[in-house]
């Protein structure tokens, strides 16, 4: 509901945001310290961030008929 269709680059932030977050879980239980943890989580959004500044926001506007 938060997207009025779902295609190729929502389910690229989607899976990579995924990934960033369970890389910092990963983390967690393998040792790595908690501050080094939340350093890597907030990287999550950033991903997001990221993909819309080089892709542009080509795939969010569309035009009102």
């Amino acid at each position: 509901f938060l997207v009025r269709r779902f295609d190729s680059m929502d389910a690229w932030l989607l899976v990579s945001s995924a990934a960033v977050a369970t890389l910092a879980a990963l983390a967690t239980l393998s040792g790595v310290s908690t501050a080094a943890c939340l350093r890597a989580l907030v990287l999550a959004p950033a991903v997001t961030v990221l993909a819309y500044e080089l892709r542009g926001c080509e795939q969010t506007v569309t035009p009102r008929q």
